[in-house]
């Protein structure tokens, strides 16, 4: 997934930045792109992973979310 804006990165919180990338990273991993501004999807199957909940969840809410997309892309 390449992203062009480097405010998804959120660069005012550098210790999120490594994070993110790895979360943008796992969805392209399962065939998400950007499908809106800050709304990453898969076209036709799912959409409104916004660049907020990538950012503000924690590992275990991450986890289990990204489990739930595993189980909808099936």
């Amino acid at each position: 997934m390449e992203i062009e804006n480097k405010e998804y990165y959120q660069f005012n919180k550098p210790e999120n930045k490594k994070r993110t990338q790895q979360r943008l990273m796992f969805l392209k991993k399962l065939g998400m792109s950007e499908v809106g501004l800050g709304q990453f999807g898969i076209k036709g199957i799912i959409s409104g992973i916004y660049i907020e909940i990538i950012w503000n969840y924690s590992e275990k809410q991450w986890i289990e979310y990204t489990d739930w997309i595993k189980s909808v892309v099936k």
